[in-house]
């Protein structure tokens, strides 16, 4: 089923510019580069100064705030008279689940009708083959060159952002990132680096340390961002929150977005084994077992149960394809991290590891939103010395207040020695009160 907006077809994939919210910006490029491995044109939705006028009157402003930006900046894109409204398309990323984003997909379709660009077509990115278009699909080639692609970003921020803060040339690192960046690209737009190859790490780990950087000395501040995903990575989302960092002169670190792939992975399998996700198998078996009991013909009874028995064996090959995937992330995760930590680099906890730490703060089957993960990650910051938190989240998000908010007590209380604090964004704060607070809590 799909919502009623515009059908992506195939023909569209030679004609249409594929737009990506800029919620990565240290892995759109090479994702990007990944799905033109597979033939679609994809490119990033930049940030807009100013939002159009039918920004607010497309979507409630009691939306969420990474909603609002989201539409914001595709109705700046569409308005702009360098684009093309009959050739180009949006994608919206969507792991399910119960917040107001969870409903981002049909809202931009409702902006873009309302604005008056009913054509344009809107597709889901989602691993439930939800709102399908015939000219959109997620291969297996495709997916696996994603992941690289991710794998390699993650690598270059966590390397950028422990040199950068102790380089003795200025502008080096950034230099550094942009070269490999061009290159990784260039290779996964020809569909290589599938698995990623560890030679390749092993050579991107030696020319940031062959760079000039003060490596002996106190740390500077260190300085954990943890949160909602799009108000911690998106500029937009925190309001420029790195590059105000920067200017205070402190070590930041974010937690790696495979460790989120990983856990939306690991929580779609344990919920629907837990049985707290409707199974179409299981309602069916139900349903058979009225029928017989009701005094159905038997062919119809026998016809029932081999559509349930059909459904309850999909069901089980899909528990296992997520599975064996989770397995798969976590131990191509668990061989960077050996190259990275062995190569004097401070590496982010495994998943496995980050569940552990999150089990003595908030319960592993809180997994609504981000979840366990942002306590996790903040738990896993603190343990490698960046004991300054900022858990960053949206202020009219229920789910992050609880999720967020609710845990720092608990943080506090097994990690005395740690400074957390939480940075609410709305899209009509006070950014002088914001700073004030980051300022506080990085102090």
């Amino acid at each position: 089923m799909r919502a009623k907006g515009a059908e992506f077809t195939p023909e569209m994939r030679k004609t249409h510019t594929i737009y990506l919210p800029n919620m990565l910006p240290y892995h759109g490029s090479m994702l990007c580069a990944a799905f033109r491995s597979a033939g679609f044109r994809l490119a990033i939705v930049p940030d807009a100064l100013e939002y159009p006028p039918e920004t607010f009157t497309t979507v409630s402003q009691d939306y969420c705030s990474p909603g609002i930006h989201i539409i914001g900046n595709i109705l700046a894109l569409v308005r702009s008279p360098e684009t093309d409204p009959d050739r180009i398309a949006f994608l919206e990323p969507q792991s399910g689940g119960i917040c107001k984003a969870g409903n981002l997909y049909h809202a931009i379709i409702n902006s873009l009708r309302r604005s008056g660009y009913p054509q344009i077509p809107v597709i889901s990115l989602n691993p439930h083959s939800l709102e399908r278009h015939s000219g959109f699909r997620l291969t297996l080639p495709l997916l696996r060159s994603a992941v690289s692609a991710v794998v390699f970003s993650d690598l270059l921020m966590l390397l950028t952002l422990q040199t950068r803060p102790y380089e003795t040339v200025p502008g080096s690192t950034d230099r550094l990132h942009r070269q490999w960046e061009r290159r990784l690209c260039h290779e996964l737009e020809r569909g290589r680096l599938v698995p990623p190859p560890v030679s390749l790490v092993r050579r991107i780990l030696r020319s940031y340390r062959a760079l000039p950087a003060r490596r002996s000395g106190p740390p500077k501040r260190r300085v954990t961002i943890t949160g909602e995903i799009y108000s911690k990575f998106a500029p937009s989302g925190n309001q420029g929150l790195e590059s105000f960092l920067r200017e205070q002169k402190v070590e930041y670190r974010f937690g790696s977005f495979l460790n989120y792939l990983i856990y939306c992975v690991y929580t779609d399998r344990k919920v629907r084994e837990i049985g707290l996700a409707p199974s179409r198998s299981r309602g069916m078996i139900r349903a058979a077992r009225t029928s017989r009991a009701a005094g159905v013909p038997l062919a119809a009874g026998v016809l029932s149960t081999a559509k349930a028995f059909r459904a309850a064996c999909a069901f089980r090959l899909r528990q296992h394809a997520w599975r064996f995937t989770e397995q798969y992330l976590c131990r191509l995760q668990r061989r960077i991290s050996g190259e990275v930590t062995a190569a004097g680099f401070v590496c982010d906890a495994l998943f496995p590891e980050l569940e552990q730490y999150a089990r003595g703060i908030i319960s592993p089957d809180y997994n609504i939103g981000d979840g366990w993960l942002v306590a996790a990650e903040a738990a896993d910051g603190i343990r490698k010395g960046y004991d300054r938190v900022l858990m960053c989240h949206p202020f009219t998000c229920l789910v992050s207040h609880v999720g967020s908010r609710g845990v720092i007590r608990k943080l506090k209380t097994v990690y005395p020695q740690a400074r957390i604090t939480s940075i609410e964004y709305d899209y009509y704060g006070s950014k002088a009160m914001r700073d004030s607070r980051i300022l506080m809590g990085i102090s």
